[in-house]
């Protein structure tokens, strides 16, 4: 039988632990999407000296959500330090800076649907348009 990569048992956890979604730096998604998110960032950040892609300020999101809710429930995988918890990840991860493996393999923005802003909040009362108007 394999063993499970840190980041699998991290997922694990907050799979128990969280509701069937959280909203991270907007985006309402599943643990599912959450952790195919994170991979393929933790992958990417640890090729070479790093592969640059667009979601890597949510992958690092996703990581603190997933950390603070280990925390918060008094869990822990690796350890209970975050520095410690990332290096775990990424030398599980890393890998060679070949063509194959610098290639983003899968896309982002069909896993997260549409991102919510504060402006959506007022979109289904049509209270912003009143507001803004009385304020010109």
């Amino acid at each position: 039988m394999m063993r499970k990569l840190t980041i699998e048992k991290i997922r694990d956890k907050i799979k128990k632990l969280s509701d069937s979604e959280a909203c991270i730096d907007g985006y309402t998604m599943n643990v599912g999407t959450q952790y195919k998110i994170v991979h393929e960032h933790f992958r990417l950040a640890n090729i070479g000296f790093g592969v640059p892609h667009t979601f890597w300020s949510l992958g690092e999101s996703i990581f603190d959500f997933w950390f603070d809710t280990l925390q918060s429930n008094n869990l822990k995988v690796v350890s209970d330090e975050k520095e410690v918890l990332r290096e775990a990840t990424n030398k599980e991860i890393r890998c060679e800076p070949t063509d194959k493996n610098t290639k983003i393999r899968i896309n982002v923005m069909d896993l997260l649907g549409k991102k919510y802003t504060f402006i959506d909040l007022f979109a289904g009362i049509g209270g912003f348009p009143i507001i803004a108007m009385h304020s010109l």
